[in-house]
């Protein structure tokens, strides 16, 4: 008579074949919906100019700084080559930089568009707060 000892024994190499069947189909559909997010954030951005992004990094390299002048010199530099408004891509994340006043104003003026960014927060909440410029309209 078998125990449960001697089922659970014959079923371990069972087990794991069945985690290598879910990383073989979950893998190729993960990636899928990762480069389906892509697609469609590179088809938005390829609507403006900008510098050229590698494919992952996008221009963080340029970005990546602890002085804030390396980054404000750089968003300088692509306003006034790719104006009025121009995009540049930090890591997988899109972010369209704007020169005009009335396009600033269009943004700011409505709540739906108030709600800041994820990268967008984190990079200046800890400078300025949660005051004015950071607020989301509430």
């Amino acid at each position: 008579m078998e125990t449960s000892g001697d089922i659970k024994r014959a079923l371990r190499p069972l087990r794991w074949l069945w985690s290598w069947v879910e990383a073989a189909l979950g893998a190729p559909v993960a990636l899928w919906a990762l480069a389906r997010r892509r697609a469609r954030l590179v088809y938005w951005g390829s609507k403006f100019q900008g510098p050229f992004a590698l494919p992952i990094i996008g221009n963080a390299l340029d970005v990546y700084s602890q002085d804030f002048t390396v980054v404000h010199t750089l968003v300088t530099n692509l306003l006034a080559k790719f104006q009025p408004l121009g995009r540049i891509y930090i890591g997988p994340l899109l972010s369209i930089v704007s020169s005009r006043p009335q396009d600033n104003e269009w943004i700011l003026s409505d709540y739906k568009y108030l709600s800041k960014s994820f990268f967008y927060n984190k990079l200046l909440e800890p400078w300025l707060g949660t005051g004015l410029l950071l607020s989301s309209g509430k």
